[in-house]
Formats: C-alpha cells, sequence, structure tokens
C-alpha cells in the first residue's frame, strides 16, 4: 500500500484534485494486486470482531472504495457496520495539496465498529498528527 501512495506522489506535481489521487492509485492497487490483501483484511477485521463477511467481497463499492484519502473498507455484519480506512495521503495546507499520510500502520490505519448509534474507534481521529 506505502509503494503505491509513494508511486501516485513520485515524480509529478502535488495534486490539488481528488481524481488525481483516486484514479491513479485505483490503478497502482490493481496493478500491484493489493485489493485482493485489502478484502483479506477486510474479512480478518469481520473475524476480528466476532463476524464473517456474508457474501465474498469484490475490490469494488460497498466493499472497497478508493478515496482521495486512501482505501475504505466496508462490511455489514450481523452485529454491525465495520469500516477500515486506510489514509494514505492527507491535505497539507500551505500551500494546498495532498501529502502521504505516514509510514507506520498506527499513522494511517483506522478501524470502526458502528452498533445501533454506537461506535468503536481503533486508530488516529482525523485532526490528530
Amino acid at each position: 500500500m506505502i509503494d503505491a501512495a509513494d508511486a501516485v506522489a513520485e515524480g509529478r506535481a502535488p495534486p490539488t484534485e481528488p481524481a488525481a489521487v483516486t484514479e491513479p492509485l485505483r490503478a497502482e492497487l490493481v496493478r500491484d494486486d493489493v485489493t485482493a490483501a485489502l478484502l483479506d483484511a477486510l474479512a480478518d477485521a469481520a473475524a476480528a470482531v466476532g463476524g464473517e463477511l456474508p457474501h465474498d467481497p469484490v475490490p469494488e463499492p460497498p466493499y472497497l472504495a478508493v478515496t482521495s484519502r486512501g482505501p475504505v473498507l466496508r462490511a455489514t455484519l450481523d452485529a454491525g457496520r465495520l469500516v477500515v480506512v486506510v489514509r494514505a495521503f492527507r491535505v497539507a495546507r500551505s500551500p494546498v495539496r495532498y501529502v502521504r499520510a505516514g509510514d507506520r500502520p498506527g499513522e494511517v490505519l483506522r478501524v470502526e465498529f458502528h452498533t445501533d448509534g454506537d461506535r468503536g474507534v481503533a486508530g488516529p481521529e482525523e485532526g490528530e498528527r
């Protein structure tokens, strides 16, 4: 995943539009076959919260969406909704541009589990770093 983010940022002017990040990032993830590993991680995360995926996930929404911040994995389980966000990019403010969010899992990985009005979160909060 970090290699894919590096490939998007490398050798070009810093992107300022979301599509300048999402399209090349999706292409890199597919080219490097990272999408399969992401979907395996979603299944593992579901098992870690005591659930299992109701269907074999596919590398498309709703299971996998590539956003301007990075891949987002989602699964609806019997007990609630699992959301795993890999925040590969963040927005720098001066000048405004997308930059790599971090190198370590703790800097880029956020896991949420939503149940009937309750939300459990593990990972950095939106404004942290």
